[in-house]
């Protein structure tokens, strides 16, 4: 399937534009005014490529071809009870950030309990650190940035285990230059231990995991997995 999507743009200096996509089914291939911005493959992920440099005054056109065509290497497999949709099935924004803003970031449990993470950002040159805050753990505080503009932090810190029973989410802030990014995350840990899977520790029973996403009922009872990214 190809898509081709036209609109009037302005970009303005100083600004970084990405071209965001929700989900497309399986393998999408994007352009952006007859340049090749990149190949994503997967479904059920979002991704985003830098669309600034292909961007022109006036007139812009997107095309995107899409594949959905199931190999055996893939996910899910050939021989799998599944649904093969195809296609843009989420929304696609052109995103206007800072030139210096927050690209990536990742906050978690380590192996031993603490809070570790990096930011990454872009255009180092516009700051020196960025901020990570988690206010109902008193945690806030500043951490130098690379020359390979990622910023890594670790904090001593008991949070909440999340869990079905108790999804309890904490609000997180990052701060670089004029760029924020406000999160709601849960902290807990996912292990394996023979044939039992672990949640903080604790085997977990699961069910419902053979449900469709097109199907309207909903799971009975056991772990429903809510308010966890």
């Amino acid at each position: 399937m190809w898509y081709f999507k036209s609109f009037e743009f302005e970009p303005r200096n100083g600004r970084s534009y990405l071209l965001h996509f929700g989900g497309i089914n399986y393998i999408a291939n994007v352009w952006l005014n007859g340049k090749f911005l990149g190949r994503h493959e997967g479904g059920f992920t979002p991704f985003q490529f830098e669309a600034g440099p292909a961007l022109a005054k006036g007139e812009n056109v997107i095309v995107v071809k899409v594949d959905n065509r199931r190999e055996r290497d893939q996910v899910p497999t050939v021989n799998t009870d599944w649904w093969n949709y195809g296609g843009i099935t989420r929304s696609v924004r052109l995103i206007d950030l800072p030139q210096a803003h927050i690209a990536d970031y990742r906050i978690g449990l380590s192996a031993s309990g603490r809070i570790e993470g990096w930011v990454r950002v872009a255009d180092r040159a516009s700051g020196p650190s960025v901020t990570v805050s988690i206010p109902a753990l008193s945690i806030a505080a500043e951490f130098s940035v690379g020359g390979d503009g990622f910023a890594t932090f670790s904090f001593d810190a008991e949070p909440q285990r999340w869990s079905p029973d108790s999804p309890f989410l904490y609000d997180v802030n990052i701060a670089y230059a004029e760029d924020e990014v406000d999160d709601r995350i849960g902290f807990r840990s996912i292990a394996v231990r023979g044939e039992d899977i672990l949640l903080n520790g604790v085997p977990v029973f699961l069910k419902g995991i053979s449900l469709h996403e097109e199907a309207l009922s909903r799971p009975g009872p056991g772990v429903e997995l809510r308010g966890c990214p």
